[in-house]
């Protein structure tokens, strides 16, 4: 303002001439202002026309009120917008990765952008990156999750596929060997093929599905006599112990009972009677004090034991000759009583015995697994390292089902 009062004071001593000669700066300084919109004027001096004071003094008010509408508003490095009265406001400063942003029928404002599902978003000085954001880990599969962002699936294993589950998420998951047909897993690869009569040495007519030996976790070993179970590709899980005349300890291999109230196991078990006093294999359940109930094959005799310990018999409490030995073992768990049956073809069950859970037992029920006594009277026919032991080619228990599980 100071300017124009100086040039009032000059115009309103000088000359006519001068006065007609200043009224021809204001287009000049209004277009001094940087950002400022043409300045109009109310009245208008032609060449030749008398000044008049007021008009003049008119003139200057509207050019000072045009110069200060013209500053700039708000904070230093802040920008600049017109606002509802029609001067510059700012909106900012603005901070790191802060964009201007419209708002409909409002001033526009600062804001940072929000990262969605599935996206990061990194503010610095004068830049913004933007990312995707996938999940799981190192390797695995990525599917969209409920929420527009990553969801995971693997890392895969050999031989696993991403698997469509209608309604729901894929999976990672194998192929299942059906009937006839053999499924090999490799790395990066799965291999498909028709298994002949003759796909294994031992493999015979019937179902196919041993159990893993990792499924096995408490082994009764004792000194020299550590049994062992082992998988055989196309043969089976192979359950063996080192003969011995000790007739007294059972070595064995168990898991703990499904935790649902009542279960089912179904093996089936290659078992080749010996000669000697008594080599047997069976299948035991074991209670929380250790003692243990099992069915057992010895020779062509078809028990029912039950042992005080693994190092200490009880007594036999079924005892039948058989004129052919049963392939299948099955122990039933209905919450009260344990039942004991064998099968020669899997389809027609002999019940050999059934007994309460605190008949003998006490009542609680821990492992069930397979073992039995290795113990020969004359091992000295048999060559040194020469072990006794089954095959087990199916297992099918509630939380570990055979369907779907080869070897």
């Amino acid at each position: 303002m100071s300017l124009i009062l100086l040039l009032y004071r000059g115009l309103m001593s000088a000359k006519l001439s001068w006065l007609l000669a200043a009224t021809s700066l204001v287009p000049l300084l209004c277009m001094s202002q940087a950002l400022a919109a043409p300045c109009t004027l109310p009245n208008t001096i032609s060449n030749g026309q008398p000044a008049d004071a007021t008009a003049v003094m008119s003139d200057l008010n509207a050019l000072a009120a045009c110069a200060d509408s013209a500053a700039a508003g708000g904070s230093t490095n802040s920008v600049q917008i017109k606002n509802s009265g029609g001067t510059l406001s700012g909106v900012g400063p603005l901070t790191n990765g802060q964009l201007v942003i419209g708002s409909t029928g409002a001033a526009p404002v600062a804001k940072t952008l929000t990262a969605g599902a599935g996206i990061s978003i990194t503010n610095s000085a004068g830049a913004i990156s933007i990312a995707a954001t996938p999940g799981g880990t190192t390797n695995a599969i990525q599917t969209r999750s409920s929420s527009g962002g990553f969801s995971s699936v693997g890392p895969l294993a050999n031989g696993q596929l991403v698997i469509g589950s209608t309604g729901n998420a894929p999976v990672a998951g194998n192929i299942a060997a059906g009937s006839g047909i053999i499924v090999s897993n490799n790395p990066g690869g799965v291999t498909i093929s028709a298994a002949s009569a003759n796909s294994g040495p031992y493999r015979e007519f019937g179902a196919f599905a041993p159990p893993n030996a990792n499924t096995f976790t408490t082994i009764d070993s004792f000194a020299g006599l550590v049994p062992t179970v082992t998988n055989v590709a196309n043969v089976g899980l192979n359950y063996s112990t080192p003969i011995t005349a000790n007739n007294e300890v059972v070595p064995g291999a168990y898991r703990a009972v499904p935790t649902s109230s009542n279960w089912t196991l179904t093996l089936r078990a290659k078992y080749a009677g010996l000669p000697g006093s008594y080599p047997q294999f069976g299948a035991f359940v074991k209670d929380t004090s250790g003692k243990m109930l099992g069915v057992i094959l010895e020779g062509s005799l078809l028990l029912i034991r039950r042992n005080n310990s693994n190092t200490s018999v009880n007594a036999n409490v079924y005892i039948n000759n058989l004129p052919l030995i049963p392939d299948w073992f099955r122990i039933n768990y209905d919450g009260t009583k344990v039942t004991f049956s064998v099968s020669w073809d899997s389809q027609n069950w002999m019940i050999a015995w059934s007994e309460n859970k605190t008949d003998f037992l006490n009542g609680t029920l821990q492992l069930v697994g397979i073992g039995g006594i290795s113990a020969i009277g004359d091992t000295s026919i048999w060559r040194s390292g020469s072990k006794t032991g089954a095959v087990i080619t199916y297992w099918d228990i509630d939380d570990d089902p055979a369907s779907g599980r080869t070897q």
